[in-house]
């Protein structure tokens, strides 16, 4: 299901029998000019009012990602502060804390855009937002564990940035 990725498209990825999170996955409009190009990946975990389910547990659409002027937002209208790398933002399927098993499957899914579109494993920077916030040191710790256990799966975090708006 990996084909058919036009560059400078944001494109929607369903949750599969073999990954419980559906994600949207941007590439620069520039991917198709450089066959060789390594591009960085920028992972934005969201918060939960962005979850597949809302509060009530009714389905949203990936659209909920977009919201509070999200990296996903930027991808969508194909804005210039992300044009110059691979953008990847996971969706919870329900309204909760990000949990370790939500951690190996982000990471199963860096690694596909690692080896199917050129991701720059050297530089992977992490962002969230609010829950996702609350996840990027957590997730930046569990890495550096599995990278200890599996050298071939180290991720190197280029950096960590939570953010969370004070309420």
């Amino acid at each position: 299901p990996m084909d058919n990725h036009t560059p400078g498209e944001q494109k929607r990825y369903p949750s599969t029998e073999e990954n419980h999170l559906r994600y949207l996955l941007y590439l620069p409009p520039a991917f198709g000019n450089s066959p060789e190009k390594r591009w960085p990946v920028l992972c934005f975990l969201h918060g939960g009012g962005e979850a597949a389910q809302n509060k009530a547990g009714e389905a949203q659409p990936f659209e909920a990602l977009m919201n509070h002027g999200s990296p996903a937002w930027h991808c969508e209208i194909n804005s210039p502060l992300i044009r110059d790398f691979i953008v990847l933002t996971p969706q919870l399927p329900v309204r909760r804390q990000w949990t370790l098993p939500d951690f190996e499957q982000t990471e199963k899914i860096l690694r596909t855009v690692y080896k199917n579109f050129r991701g720059d494993p050297g530089r992977t920077f992490l962002t969230g937002f609010s829950y996702g916030a609350k996840a990027v040191f957590d997730f930046a710790v569990w890495a550096e564990g599995l990278s200890e256990r599996d050298p071939a799966r180290t991720v190197s975090w280029a950096a960590l940035w939570p953010v969370d708006e004070a309420n």
